[in-house]
């Protein structure tokens, strides 16, 4: 028994020994973290498509291997980031406080939006949770035709699109975070040196201007002159900034909020093969990108997430009854002619052949946002 026990006790010690040892290299070299992630993704792509169809499943799991664990590298990245910066703001402040400035110094702004407190960690919580779930959402899916067929697929499809829907719908209201993005948690920008943890208040060292978006850097955290770049500070993406959408641009985030579980009620409605689904699905975002104006009154990343969303309407091309009845030949035409005729492009023009088939009948229907 004593020697079961020191060999777990072992193996614990192993792990943990090796997760850290894995945790500070990853820190050391963000860029095989990357190339980590990418050969995953790349095997999940070649493994499409050439597996029986009860092996559907593994492509699927290491695509979502692939999305999780960039998740786990950039977190652990982001928390090193604000390591470094939180070093860099209290050497600043030190220095500011032998030049005589005073510490609580502030220009302008306001860490309060609509009379209520903004919680940076709530907001980053739930934004985390609905990236997971949407990371989970094609392997939920696969896994549930496989088990239970296509009503079990149908009925695992509809929980996760409405618990997105939840989700999303109290960072509107509750939280006021303005447009939501896809992926809600944006991936952490692992080129920039200077970021904010979503679980630190923002007034670290920056505060942002209600209207504008415009971030600006407190006198206390300026750093020294000789070593200013003149910038504005960085803000992490993970961070949410509180706006109220006016009356018509909340109406618009609304529609699009809505879309996928109305796309769903429509199929369940009127089938798969019926036009109706298509043109409302494609109607409502069409209104909801008329509503939310034009992008010259958008902010940067706002602007990102409109473009988006409109070469995102492309993606109708590939939905049924559209596909079915215009795009498939076409498309399989055109691939097949490119797969015989050129000897360079032609091996993955036959592989596009072969897996398209299958990504149209899973992702054509699962509403990420892609």
């Amino acid at each position: 028994m004593n020697q079961l026990k020191d060999a777990i006790d072992y193996v614990r010690d192993l792990t943990n020994n090796l997760k850290e040892d894995y945790i500070c290299w990853i820190k050391q070299y963000p860029n095989r973290a990357s190339d980590i992630e990418s050969t995953v993704k790349i095997i999940s792509y070649l493994l499409q498509g050439r597996l029986k169809t009860k092996s559907t499943i593994l492509p699927e799991l290491l695509y979502c291997s692939s999305n999780l664990l960039a998740f786990w590298h950039d977190s652990l990245l982001e928390i090193e980031a604000h390591r470094l910066t939180a070093a860099r703001v209290d050497d600043w402040r030190q220095q500011a406080l032998r030049n005589g400035v005073a510490e609580n110094v502030i220009i302008g702004g306001s860490t309060k939006h609509t009379g209520r407190t903004f919680s940076c960690k709530e907001v980053h919580r739930i934004k985390g949770l609905l990236t997971i779930l949407e990371y989970f959402e094609f392997l939920l899916e696969v896994s549930a035709k496989q088990l239970w067929g296509d009503v079990g697929r149908w009925i695992v499809v509809l929980i996760v699109q409405a618990v997105k829907t939840c989700l999303r719908t109290a960072l509107l209201y509750r939280y006021k975070v303005g447009m939501i993005e896809s992926p809600a948690l944006q991936p952490f920008d692992r080129k920039k040196n200077v970021t904010v943890n979503p679980a630190v208040p923002l007034p670290t060292i920056a505060f942002i201007l209600k209207n504008s978006g415009r971030v600006v850097r407190k006198i206390h955290a300026s750093p020294p002159i000789s070593s200013r770049t003149w910038r504005s500070p960085s803000i992490s993406n993970s961070i949410a900034i509180p706006r109220d959408l006016p009356p018509l641009r909340l109406i618009a985030e609304i529609i699009h909020i809505l879309r996928p579980l109305s796309h769903l009620l429509c199929l369940g409605m009127w089938g798969t093969l019926s036009w109706k689904p298509w043109v409302v699905s494609l109607a409502m975002d069409i209104s909801s990108l008329h509503l939310h104006g034009s992008p010259q009154v958008l902010r940067g990343r706002e602007k990102a997430e409109l473009s988006r969303r409109t070469y995102a309407l492309l993606f109708y091309l590939i939905r049924s009854p559209f596909y079915d009845r215009f795009t498939k030949r076409r498309l399989l035409t055109s691939l097949k002619f490119l797969g015989d005729k050129t000897p360079l492009v032609g091996p993955i023009c036959k592989m596009l052949a072969e897996a398209i088939p299958e990504w149209q009948d899973t992702y054509s229907y699962v509403w990420n946002d892609v």
